[in-house]
Formats: structure tokens, sequence, C-alpha cells
């Protein structure tokens, strides 16, 4: 597995030019959106209540689903839309991921692998290029963050590198795609669909 990061401010710069913007919020965790995209669209999605706990409150409007869908939801929205390259990031710094996970990617070599690379990027949100090889890996993070994590510092955001989608991940079980076309929110409305169908 080759582990590569990219230094945050040339990450955002980057991102900048695809019309991906990554702004602080007041909790000191970031958030994502599409910008400059006329047809944007933004789809989110909140865990239900699957007995472990609360079922996360729904401020504005979203879809609820199964807390364990969600790290599924992430990774075939990146299938669906063909994603050749993203960039993970922290949205406060890469110790608040580490933290959470440590205990439930013990066994994770793919994981050990990152973990054992981040060194001196573990106090700073500098991004983990993420490849589809890699999808898996960030499914299984992103489990283990939604569930051991409690609050949106310890999240992610992903963004593809194409500009497409960008997906911002916030213990403890909420998940916000956001889309430059209404017709690329249509393929995730439908695989999600897709995906309870098949559980159901």
């Amino acid at each position: 597995m080759h582990i590569e990061f990219v230094e945050a401010p040339a990450a955002l710069a980057r991102l900048k030019t695809l019309h991906l913007s990554i702004a602080p919020g007041a909790d000191g965790a970031s958030s994502v959106t599409v910008t400059g995209a006329p047809s944007s669209a933004t789809i989110r999605y909140f865990a239900a209540d699957d007995g472990r706990r609360a079922a996360v409150p729904a401020v504005d409007a979203g879809i609820s689903v199964a807390a364990w869908q969600l790290p599924s939801i992430v990774e075939a929205a990146l299938h669906k839309l063909h994603c050749p390259e993203a960039f993970a990031m922290p949205k406060s710094t890469w110790r608040n991921v580490t933290d959470v996970v440590a205990v439930a990617l013990k066994n994770n070599r793919k994981w050990m692998a990152v973990d054992a690379a981040l060194g001196v990027e573990l106090n700073t949100a500098d991004a983990l290029v993420i490849h589809p090889s890699e999808h898996h890996l960030l499914r299984d993070l992103v489990q283990a963050m939604l569930l051991h994590g409690d609050s949106p510092s310890q999240g992610l955001v992903v963004c593809a590198t194409s500009g497409l989608l960008a997906i911002d991940i916030s213990p403890p079980g909420s998940v916000t795609f956001s889309v430059a076309s209404e017709s690329a929110a249509d393929q995730i409305r439908a695989l999600c669909c897709h995906l309870k169908q098949a559980i159901d």
C-alpha cells in the first residue's frame, strides 16, 4: 500500500480550484461544500438508533438510515461516481481521529500502516490521498469513527479531486454529500435505496 499525504495548504488550494470549500466551524470542526456549481445538491443521512446510542437529531432535512449502513454508502458513492482519487482530511487534526479509532482498527493492517506513517502529520489536517484500492480502508475508518466518536471534531471530510463529490462525515452519526450536479445526487439516492433493499 502506497501512503501519500498532501500538506493541508496545498490540498486546500487544489480543492478551491475545483469549487470545493472547506471552512472551520464554531465547534472546531471543519465542514465542506461544493461551491460555484449552479446545479449542486446536498444530501444528508442520519444514523437511526441501532440500540447502541441515541438517534442523531435531524437538525435539518435528512434521511434516516441504520448507523451501520453509513460507511457502505460512503464507499459506494465513491465507486458509483467513478472517483479515481480523493483527499481525506480530518475535521480538526489526525490525532483526534487516531485516538477514536485506535482500538477498533488495531488489527486492520492497512490502517496500522497509515497510522505508522502519520508521524508529524498527527497534529495537522494534511490530506491522505485515497485511491480505489483504499476505498475498503476508508469504509472501515468511517465505521470506527461513527461507532466510537462523539463529536464532529473527530470526523473527516472526503473530497474527490475531480470536484464532483465532497463528503462530510461527522460523528456520532451524520454523513452529508455535496455533489456538483443533481444527476450525481440522484445516483447517490438510488444506490442508498439499493443498499437498503438488498439488506431488507
